[in-house]
């Protein structure tokens, strides 16, 4: 897994170059910075699609990304992205920017901080879970 540092330095590195995602265009935009209790949520929801094998924003219990950052003491002003099977952080930032509503999250300025967890299940069908959680304030 990488680290926080290496996490940040990545997302911002995407962030402060103008790009577009799908039909609409982003300018470069302000760094992001790494939230504790975002990453808690991240990780509680990597490790879930992990351990019961499944890949969605809400689990079989059917909670919803605003759920799990609120209960992790954020708050829901969030967003997520999901990605499976990248064996990598590398992997699975250059899917996420290819794809236009994931390049958004990762784009849009109103959003102040952020968190990266991954999780690896054994046997199940992508092996290696990732997710981005994004907020706006605390």
């Amino acid at each position: 897994a990488p680290t926080v540092q290496e996490a940040v330095d990545r997302i911002n590195a995407a962030r402060a170059v103008a790009r577009q995602c799908g039909t609409a265009f982003f300018p470069a935009t302000t760094p992001l910075v790494w939230d504790a209790q975002l990453q808690v949520a991240a990780q509680a929801h990597a490790s879930d699609m992990a351990n019961r094998n499944f890949f969605a924003h809400t689990n079989p219990d059917g909670v919803t990304a605003s759920q799990r950052t609120t209960a992790a003491g954020y708050g829901p002003a969030t967003g997520e992205n999901i990605a499976a099977g990248y064996p990598s952080m590398e992997a699975a930032m250059q899917g996420w920017l290819l794809s236009p509503g994931h390049c958004e999250n990762i784009m849009r300025p109103t959003y102040q901080h952020y968190a990266l967890a991954c999780a690896d299940g054994a046997g199940s069908d992508y092996g290696t879970y990732w997710t981005q959680s994004f907020g706006v304030f605390r």
